[in-house]
């Protein structure tokens, strides 16, 4: 409202700030301020000692650079944020004397071949601790990493082959991203994080002594569900155990199917298990093999924005989707099954004079797809017709998809 941060950019799934700008007055008033304590350092073979009094520093190791013989002088011990930046195909070896830091609040590392220190559990006020391997090298995380019970942010972009069940300890974790491998082994102990809002993809494995999905139990500030490999036996009583109900915070929930058609009435009875909180927001259902897609908790999604459908091959016909208010975006990919649409996929029910109830009005006010933007229906090999409602006027009483933008058919 200041003019501080301007043009914004959001996420489609959870309609989070992707970017902005800061207008360049702000930037350069910034940048006065904090002279005197942030520093850009680049460090040649002639430069070996940083001696600067900076809360801040970010500091660039040339590839010629022994990193063991940086020195970092007492006076930088204040140093509450630290970027280390070092380009060579050989491993980077965290300096000791780095661990000396004991006020650092953010740490990110980045280079080639980086690794973490094994003892990093000393830099015990770390906020937000960053490893981004280039190389993607696989790497293990050191235990020492539960001892930092005061990290809210862990990244590590790279390659990760085994997480500690000392994670668990990070009991103020609010968001865990990590880049791994099908051999990564998720420790049970990541249930015992309450304060996790953010929780990249998990792979649902038949392995009892891994994470699973009634470990999801106690994850009640989770904005970003990513379930991959539903479907099995084991899921049929976890699903209730993983009370998505309850998850209030929960804006996006993807669930991403085993894709056996062998197992199609485990896949229906997961799906209505699985019933999120109305509060959310972004639905990604993919490889689902059910002869429905329709769960009973469907139209209860009030605030529901994004739908999208991927490679869902048994259903016939969609559920009502027009009697959604918020749903913004429709996306209907490799849906094989899908025969016809018509106007129960609006949500109207025409009465065939057989007198039964429930019948719509043609005449009367009505808006199916309120808020719908764009529609997009790809590869649907079996569908040949797409009926309207019968007695439907452009200029009438009832209205559909008043404020579609985008309609794309392939």
């Amino acid at each position: 409202m200041r003019s501080l941060f301007q043009d914004f950019s959001y996420k489609h799934r959870d309609h989070s700030i992707i970017k902005c700008k800061m207008h360049d007055i702000v930037h350069d008033f910034l940048q006065f301020l904090t002279s005197n304590e942030y520093f850009i350092v680049s460090l040649s073979d002639a430069e070996e000692r940083v001696d600067l009094n900076a809360r801040h520093l970010n500091l660039m190791i040339s590839p010629e650079k022994s990193c063991q013989t940086v020195s970092i002088s007492n006076t930088t011990t204040k140093l509450h944020s630290l970027m280390v930046s070092y380009n060579a195909h050989r491993t980077y070896m965290f300096p000791d004397q780095f661990l000396d830091l004991t006020c650092l609040r953010a740490l990110s590392l980045s280079g080639e071949s980086m690794e973490l220190p094994k003892n990093i559990g000393h830099l015990v006020c770390l906020r937000y601790l960053s490893l981004s391997n280039m190389n993607f090298k696989y790497i293990k995380v050191p235990p020492a990493i539960g001892d930092l019970f005061n990290l809210q942010t862990l990244r590590l972009l790279c390659e990760v082959t085994e997480l500690p069940e000392e994670i668990g300890k990070l009991i103020n974790l609010r968001h865990l991203y990590i880049c791994y491998g099908e051999e990564l082994s998720w420790p049970k102990s990541i249930g015992k994080l309450r304060s996790l809002q953010t929780l990249k993809m998990i792979l649902i494995s038949p392995n009892c002594q891994n994470f699973q999905l009634q470990d999801y139990r106690n994850l009640n500030s989770l904005r970003d569900i990513y379930l991959q490999g539903l479907g099995g036996e084991e899921h049929l009583e976890e699903a209730k155990e993983a009370q998505l109900h309850n998850k209030t915070a929960l804006i996006s929930l993807t669930l991403y199917f085993d894709s056996d058609d062998t197992k199609m009435e485990n896949h229906e009875t997961v799906l209505e298990t699985l019933r999120p909180h109305e509060n959310l927001k972004c639905l990604v259902i993919s490889y689902y093999c059910g002869r429905s897609i329709s769960p009973s908790w469907m139209m209860c999604l009030i605030n529901l924005r994004e739908l999208r459908l991927r490679n869902c091959h048994q259903y016939e016909i969609l559920p009502p989707l027009g009697k959604l208010p918020c749903l913004e975006l429709l996306d209907v990919v490799q849906s094989d099954g899908l025969k016809k649409m018509g106007p129960e996929f609006l949500g109207v029910e025409i009465d065939n004079g057989d007198g039964r109830g429930g019948a719509i009005n043609i005449t009367s006010a009505a808006t199916f797809f309120p808020k719908l933007k764009q529609l997009r229906i790809d590869f649907a090999l079996s569908l040949c017709e797409w009926v309207g409602v019968p007695g439907w006027m452009v200029n009438g009483p009832m209205k559909i998809m008043p404020r579609l933008e985008s309609l794309i058919l392939i």
